[in-house]
């Protein structure tokens, strides 16, 4: 059954299905932030700092019940998001053309927590760390095709309600027939601006919101 279950999500996959398994392995591993919160007993409903691993382990477990190959990367990334970004993504991208380290379709995950590095004075400080590594990645894989990419912290940004973002095979292409650069939107550390305007934007309610929250990274590849 949960093979199915992925072939069925394959053959739409770009159709708003990739959005939508992102946002399960996310819920699963929130839910296991949350209850390994210290504090998840005195009714708190945003994680604190959690093991990284229940989180990596809880999506990993979503993925393959669903019939994907699921491969940890790191639960360990850190240093600039862009970089680190980039590098995620073209681990992607060898799986896409090579089979390597897994066969497609598969997914990939990473955790832990990088740090936006300011490159331009333009604008504000308004980017948030985990729309930045999904708009860095989507920029990689750029042409590639029925690859999907999610950077989302189990907490959010307190002032946006937003907890990153997800990109598609088309993001960049909607934003180009938008008249939007990204490649600019990243220069000017403005991802999730980015984002709000093409979509791919994930939201949550005010309660469940953690600016210190971890973050997970995935890619799915069809």
């Amino acid at each position: 059954m949960a093979t199915r279950e992925w072939h069925y999500h394959h053959r739409s996959f770009a159709g708003g299905a990739g959005y939508r398994i992102c946002l399960r392995l996310y819920r699963a591993a929130r839910h296991a932030a949350v209850s390994a919160s210290p504090v998840a007993h005195a009714n708190a409903v945003s994680p604190a700092h959690t093991d990284r691993g229940q989180e990596l382990d809880a999506a990993a477990r979503a993925a393959r019940a669903m019939g994907l190959p699921t491969l940890v990367l790191s639960g360990g990334l850190a240093g600039d998001t862009t970089e680190a970004a980039r590098g995620f993504a073209n681990v992607a991208a060898q799986v896409r053309r090579r089979g390597q380290p897994l066969h497609p379709p598969c997914c990939l995950l990473a955790g832990d927590e990088t740090t936006v590095v300011r490159r331009s004075n333009a604008g504000d400080d308004r980017s948030e760390r985990s729309a930045e590594f999904a708009l860095a990645a989507a920029l990689v894989l750029d042409g590639a095709e029925e690859i999907v990419v999610a950077s989302l912290a189990t907490g959010g940004d307190e002032r946006t309600q937003t907890v990153g973002a997800v990109a598609t095979t088309y993001t960049l292409a909607h934003a180009r027939a938008m008249g939007l650069d990204a490649a600019d939107y990243l220069r000017r550390n403005d991802a999730r601006a980015f984002f709000a305007h093409v979509g791919g934007l994930v939201r949550l309610h005010s309660t469940d919101t953690d600016t210190n929250a971890n973050a997970l990274m995935i890619a799915l590849i069809a």
